[in-house]
């Protein structure tokens, strides 16, 4: 196995319903603390895996279509993109904190946080929030990941936020909440059945001071979306702007079909461990 990675299951599931049948090989990949954490979807065939920036990028390059959670394209001149100002908008007031500003491109290559501030409030009048800078590397990485060779065609920003509210009609209770756990766990078997399998296997074989338990079902949510149909992909905003170095500032989404929305709702309706 390539050192970049270390595989932590592999599984047989239904393939996801709505699924792109041209589409050979597509991942869902979130951020955590040792590293990105990737679920791949080929056919019927899940794994899942840890993975360092080098393996991120050998997984783009034999993907057809990676959706991350990360900020691509980023701002030069404004605190806020209007992407993330359209996706807190759907999401509504409960959960319109969930969707962060990203540093302005200028701060990037900070050395520490104060002078990243500064950079930041000097490009566009705003500081940075810790938990912006802490995103920081990882972002730079992805930044330099996707403006190599054909990248920028394989990967997409996607919010896990706004794919489970596609999924189950509205935002969900917060993620590090119990009841927000349980209910990702039951939204995304309802929509994809294995994939509780999937994430508790996965959480069964990382330590949580490596991979959240919410990190898993983020990337298991956006592998679902990656996956499904391009007929059911949706972008905000409308029209994609692109940044000063040509990467698109979108972030994209899946919409379910009736059936699967059918089977979600009767999820989010049945109070979590009723028979």
């Amino acid at each position: 196995m390539d050192p970049t990675q270390r595989r932590t299951g592999t599984y047989t599931t239904g393939a996801p319903r709505g699924a792109d049948p041209g589409a050979p090989l597509v991942a869902g990949v979130d951020g955590c603390r040792a590293g990105w954490f990737a679920v791949t979807v080929h056919g019927t065939v899940v794994t899942a895996d840890v993975l360092d920036d080098d393996g991120l990028a050998a997984l783009v390059d034999r993907a057809t279509r990676v959706w991350i959670d990360m900020p691509i394209g980023l701002p030069d001149a404004a605190s806020a993109r209007a992407c993330d100002a359209a996706v807190r908008r759907i999401l509504g007031r409960g959960a319109a904190a969930r969707v962060f500003n990203p540093p302005t491109r200028a701060a990037l290559e900070a050395a520490d946080y104060a002078e990243a501030c500064d950079r930041n409030a000097a490009a566009c009048g705003a500081r940075l929030s810790k938990q912006t800078w802490f995103l920081v590397p990882k972002i730079r990485a992805v930044d330099a990941m996707v403006r190599v060779g054909d990248r920028r065609r394989r990967v997409a920003e996607a919010h896990p936020e706004w794919q489970f509210a596609a999924l189950a009609g509205a935002a969900l209770p917060r993620k590090k909440s119990a009841e927000g756990l349980d209910v990702r766990r039951a939204v995304l078997e309802a929509a994809w059945p294995g994939a509780s399998a999937v994430a508790d296997g996965s959480i069964a074989a990382t330590r949580r001071a490596d991979v959240a338990r919410d990190d898993v079902y983020d990337a298991l949510a956006l592998a679902w979306g990656a996956a499904q149909d391009p007929a059911r992909h949706v972008h905000a905003p409308a029209d994609i702007p692109a940044d000063a170095v040509g990467l698109p500032c979108a972030i994209w989404t899946a919409r379910p079909d009736a059936t699967t929305r059918e089977r979600v709702a009767a999820v989010v309706r049945t109070p979590l461990g009723a028979s």
